[in-house]
């Protein structure tokens, strides 16, 4: 029997950049949790950054607007 994560890998797209888990755009910080990560461009990052705060392991800017 294979050891299988549940946890999936990022959605990488066609142009070779990691999407925001809440909308199609390209992912700018990644939210490392205890069942896994969650990525986020900007927009939702800051929108939704004092509750992730709250329970992220870390979290790291991962990408850099054009």
């Amino acid at each position: 029997m294979k050891n299988m994560s549940l946890v999936q890998p990022p959605i990488s797209t066609a142009q070779g950049f990691i999407k925001c888990d809440v909308c199609p755009a390209r992912a700018m910080h990644e939210s490392n949790f205890s069942t896994g990560s969650l990525y986020f461009c900007n927009h939702h990052f800051e929108e939704n950054q004092a509750a992730i705060q709250l329970v992220a392991i870390n979290s790291i800017q991962i990408g850099q607007e054009a």
